[in-house]
């Protein structure tokens, strides 16, 4: 992308934290114990333990929402600055090639680790080879999309906003201003996390579900797209007041620690949730206040992160351009990296934090080094990030 006047910084690090932070939700993942009596994702029978069950949903609840929010933002940003032909051509090049590709190549990376994992956990001896096999009995129609489903539903939003945006620009051209009118005078309340979780809510009822699992069809789910589309929208309208944005800076101490509050009180609900013993009438209650309390927890984080990044990180820094240049590629391979580390300590008998950190760590270290010596200065980092760049080290 190319340097555009009066930089957020802020945004290019919340954009890449909340990437990398993939790494730390989808390893925990793995070693999340089965505290709600149902069958977990794939994890080590022997090393398991709630508190990844916590931090797995701590990151879960504004990882994405985030993400989405930032992504709304620069998408704007480029319509409007650059107008439609250079999104659709940034949206192609960032995008649609990089989705392509990964499902031609990540996705079966991702088949192979987790038939690896399998095999494994059934101590096979010949389990790469029976990995390599399922990766060869791939059929189209069975293909999804894995952990690259933000890629298919950020195009999907691109192409829906770029549509709205076309027609209100020319069938309603005062709609527009009226509408950035309306949004700013929302977002300069004291109670605007509230307000702006109406919305989610409604979305989160609608689903019955206080927990947004990932959509990895290649059908679009309804649900999932407008939960998250409220969030992109959000970020889309943020780029029409961008000269006020500091308002998030204001209440960060009060927006995080309610923020906490409500997920501390999420917690205490799960407890009485997965309680067997409840009566059905009584889990019944505990959902729809999960469901409240998911949707304000959600947006006093998004709050609370973009304040908190827009007063302590606005700035330049070569390490954070390092990595925001690096996150992408290092999002795309990680996933496979976690399963087959994870897989290859299963025939060890360590605790479960030693396990996960060292999955983390071997993780971190293959995904950097590939992406210094093997991407960034290559021609796979220009078809990531448009152009080649220096190696870091």
């Amino acid at each position: 992308m190319e340097p555009v006047k009066d930089r957020i910084y802020a945004f290019d690090a919340i954009r890449t934290v909340m990437v990398l932070l993939g790494i730390v939700i989808h390893a925990s993942m793995l070693y999340q114990a089965n505290i709600f009596h149902e069958a977990s994702f794939f994890s080590d029978p022997k090393s398991q333990s709630p508190a990844f069950n916590v931090l797995g949903d701590f990151i879960h609840i504004f990882r994405m929402p985030v993400f989405f929010s930032i992504s709304g933002f620069f998408t704007a940003l480029i319509y409007f600055e650059r107008g439609v032909g250079k999104l659709v051509a940034n949206r192609l090049h960032r995008l649609v090639y990089p989705f392509i590709a990964g499902i031609a190549v990540i996705v079966p990376m991702h088949v192979f680790s987790l038939n690896f994992f399998a095999m494994s956990l059934a101590k096979l001896g010949n389990r790469y080879a029976v990995a390599w096999s399922a990766v060869c009995d791939i059929r189209l129609a069975s293909i999804q999309t894995a952990h690259l489903w933000f890629l298919y539903y950020l195009i999907l939003y691109c192409l829906t906003v770029v549509l709205l945006a076309y027609c209100i620009e020319k069938w309603f051209p005062a709609a527009k201003n009226q509408w950035i009118h309306w949004f700013g005078r929302l977002f300069h309340k004291p109670a605007a996390p509230l307000l702006f979780a109406i919305p989610t809510l409604a979305c989160l009822w609608i689903m019955d579900t206080f927990e947004v699992e990932a959509a990895h069809s290649f059908l679009p789910d309804l649900g999932f797209y407008t939960y998250y589309a409220v969030f992109f929208l959000f970020g889309w309208l943020c780029y029409g007041i961008k000269g006020q944005l500091l308002r998030f800076e204001r209440q960060v101490p009060i927006y995080l620690l309610f923020a906490i509050v409500l997920f501390g009180a999420r917690w205490c609900c799960l407890e009485m949730y997965r309680d067997i013993g409840i009566s059905a009438e009584l889990k019944k209650q505990c959902q729809a206040v999960l469901i409240i309390l998911l949707a304000f927890n959600t947006w006093f984080f998004t709050f609370g992160i973009i304040g908190f990044f827009l007063k302590f990180f606005n700035k330049p820094s070569r390490v954070s351009r390092y990595l925001s240049d690096g996150s992408y590629w290092i999002y795309l391979i990680h996933m496979p990296m976690v399963i087959y580390f994870q897989s290859l300590l299963l025939a060890y008998d360590l605790p479960v934090f030693v396990k996960f950190l060292a999955v983390m760590l071997a993780t971190v270290l293959v995904t950097v080094l590939s992406y210094n010596y093997l991407v960034r200065n290559t021609f796979i980092g220009k078809f990531l990030n448009g152009r080649r760049y220096p190696r870091g080290f």
